[in-house]
């Protein structure tokens, strides 16, 4: 069972929404079920994720309610995103650049991973 991200109850939407976004690889948005307010499904395995605007209309010309979207706030994040900064803050520019320059080479790696196929993996 899913959990509606608006309303937190079981999440509903219709089957042909899923099928769409899986067939054609999306982003879908269509309406919830449960709520009324708008979802967007994409294929990555099907990610759901909150649809936040006015009232419309979905992909299928049903309505959808409107949803403003509401920070959730974490302490913890909130302290951690804190002293981020401030350790950012407190770099001298040649710091920064090298800091910059390792963020770029590790980016490059993972890019290069998801380029591999299972063959050039080991997996046949």
């Amino acid at each position: 069972m899913s959990e509606c991200p608006h309303c937190g109850n079981e999440l509903k939407y219709p089957e042909a929404a899923y099928r769409n976004a899986d067939a054609y690889g999306g982003p879908v948005t269509v309406a919830t079920g449960c709520c009324g307010k708008g979802i967007v499904l994409t294929r990555a395995g099907i990610s759901i994720r909150p649809r936040y605007g006015p009232a419309g209309k979905d992909d299928w010309g049903d309505h959808m309610k409107a949803s403003d979207r509401q920070e959730k706030s974490d302490p913890l994040f909130d302290q951690l995103l804190k002293d981020a900064k401030a350790t950012v803050d407190g770099m001298t520019p040649e710091e920064r650049q090298k800091m910059y320059e390792a963020q770029r080479q590790s980016w490059a790696r993972g890019e290069m991973e998801l380029g591999k196929s299972d063959k050039d993996r080991g997996y046949d």
